[in-house]
């Protein structure tokens, strides 16, 4: 009897246990979803720092951002790190550039699959692709349709923050057409506006503005001795002094042509964060060529 009463009392308590471990993954779980459903924010995956900055001003803290080419990696080369794979299955909006660039042409079907759900919005709709060159984010004007591009998808996925997006969006917008206009008054003040840069990525700058851009790398790539001969005599009959140079290309090259010149490597950032700032720094070096 007491060996009965012994295994009933056993029972009792795992049946407890049982009750309170389940009654405890309960009690986690809507912890998680309320945390889930308490945070408003938006995950939107970008190609490139720049694209991050456009989207933060148009959504401010409603945006959780993910960059997939993070600070000083090659949009061309880089592969996303298994952590970057994970954030997209998370991701609401992919906000791609769109123009070709080389890390989309080798990665966006693999993104796509990972996220079937995940809202594409395409930021060159509307840009004239120039030489498939594919930075066109290095235009001010081509700034302001990306924002745009950006903008009018976003308001299909949240309406409810309409208001906010539009007046956050106009006055960024705002912002650019004043880069632009900066822009061209510095430039007109220059007759001479050639510039020798190592990687072709200021082909729709140098257009916007009537610049003259002279890239040694061509289609990917690296030049031949006799090619590094033509550039050094091309800089020397227009009195070239610097060749620009972006700090995710190997300098070698570089370093050549500026001691046969005698000149010097100014150092450039096409995938600047905060856009508009580094924008004037990138025309205040370029002006450096031009006095």
């Amino acid at each position: 009897m007491i060996d009965k009463n012994k295994r009933i009392l056993l029972i009792c308590i795992i049946v407890a246990l049982v009750l309170c471990i389940i009654a405890s993954i309960l009690s986690m779980r809507g912890e998680n979803e309320n945390k889930v459903e308490g945070n408003n924010k938006i995950v939107v995956c970008v190609t490139i720092l720049p694209q991050a900055d456009f989207v933060r001003n148009i959504m401010g803290d409603k945006a959780d951002i993910v960059v997939m080419t993070p600070p000083g990696a090659n949009p061309h080369t880089y592969e996303p790190s298994p952590n970057q794979m994970r954030a997209i299955s998370n991701a609401k909006i992919y906000f791609k550039v769109g123009s070709g660039i080389d890390f989309e042409r080798t990665w966006m079907d693999k993104l796509e699959s990972l996220n079937p759900d995940m809202v594409i919005i395409d930021g060159s709709k509307g840009i004239e692709i120039i030489d498939n060159d594919p930075h066109i984010w290095l235009s001010p004007q081509n700034a302001i349709k990306m924002t745009e591009n950006f903008y009018n998808e976003l308001i299909k996925i949240d309406p409810a923050s309409k208001d906010l997006y539009e007046q956050n969006k106009n006055k960024f917008v705002e912002r650019l057409m004043g880069l632009d206009k900066e822009l061209k008054n510095k430039f007109s003040r220059y007759e001479n506006r050639a510039f020798l840069t190592y990687h072709p990525s200021f082909g729709y700058l140098a257009k916007d503005y009537d610049l003259v851009q002279i890239a040694v790398e061509s289609e990917g790539k690296e030049p031949t001795p006799q090619g590094t001969r033509r550039y050094v005599d091309l800089a020397r009959d227009l009195n070239i002094f610097y060749i620009f140079l972006e700090p995710q290309f190997p300098k070698r090259y570089a370093e050549a042509i500026a001691e046969e010149i005698g000149g010097e490597i100014v150092y450039i950032d096409p995938l600047p964060e905060n856009y508009i700032e580094n924008m004037i720094k990138l025309s205040d070096m370029l002006v450096l060529e031009f006095e």
